[in-house]
């Protein structure tokens, strides 16, 4: 045994995983949830406090930077403690990092390298929809991040709430293209990952299961729900659902941030630049 695996082997505190709408669950959701909001609202409240929107954005994109280091550190002690410790070393290609809750692992840091203002928002605008519906709807069902080691579903849980975390940067930050029109601008960039996934599914399916967005069309759904569309229904159509649900869900995110900018543009004190 390696000396490195022999590290991670030390972290590897076996544990029951928790009971849906247990404490554990409850507490995750509702109090990290909380938390996360918190933090992304002291967190922007940093940023909106440059009068320059140039410093404004760079103390944004900065945030983000930082939000995708982190999730980059988190993915590779997940995906060492599964090579090493859970599979006995086999790559579960199950767990291969392209699912709909890893993009911001990419997106984040991805942004400060964006220039055109206009591409940037959309960016922006589909981390807040998509990427925090998928951490919603994950603590709906997190019976995926529920694991018999305390450090992988500890980072599952908090995997989830840092996308909570960057969707209200995103809000308080006003970065996001908050219209319909706004909205469908980020159905293309959501295609392309699709299609991506479904791509790397043909290639992986072969190797080893893989269910990359859950879209797989060799593999059938294990998601609350669409299990049961699949078995009912057939593979095509649950994809099909699926992916309209997934559709319907970041709408639902977009309305609902669009509420909550408004409430709070309205009850937030004017700032005036210092003379």
């Amino acid at each position: 045994m390696s000396f490195f695996e022999y590290l991670l082997r030390l972290t590897s505190w076996p544990m029951t995983p928790p009971v849906l709408y247990g404490p554990f669950h409850l507490i995750a959701a509702f109090g990290g949830s909380a938390i996360a909001i918190l933090a992304a609202w002291r967190f922007s409240s940093i940023n909106n406090c440059n009068t320059n929107n140039r410093d404004n954005r760079r103390s944004f994109d900065q945030i983000m930077l930082v939000s995708g280091v982190i999730l980059l550190i988190g993915e590779l002690y997940k995906q060492l403690m599964n090579f090493y410790i859970v599979n006995n070393h086999a790559y579960d290609w199950w767990i291969f990092p392209f699912q709909l809750c890893s993009l911001p692992l990419y997106l984040c840091p991805l942004l400060i390298l964006i220039h055109n203002e206009k591409r940037h928002r959309i960016l922006c605008t589909f981390l807040l929809d998509f990427n925090m519906m998928g951490a919603v709807a994950t603590f709906i069902d997190p019976s995926g991040i529920f694991h018999p080691y305390w450090t992988l579903t500890l980072h599952g849980v908090l995997w989830h709430l840092m996308l909570i975390f960057v969707g209200f940067v995103i809000i308080f930050s006003r970065k996001a293209d908050l219209t319909t029109k706004g909205f469908l601008r980020t159905l293309p960039l959501f295609a392309f990952f699709c299609l991506a996934a479904e791509v790397l599914n043909s290639i992986l399916h072969r190797f080893s299961a893989a269910n990359l967005f859950y879209i797989s069309p060799w593999e059938m759904s294990t998601q609350l729900l669409f299990g049961d569309i699949d078995r009912t229904l057939g593979r095509p159509v649950g994809i099909l659902l699926y992916i309209l649900a997934m559709i319907a869900g970041a709408w639902l995110i977009h309305n609902t941030a669009r509420k909550i900018t408004a409430v709070v543009s309205t009850s937030a004190p004017h700032q005036h630049a210092p003379h």
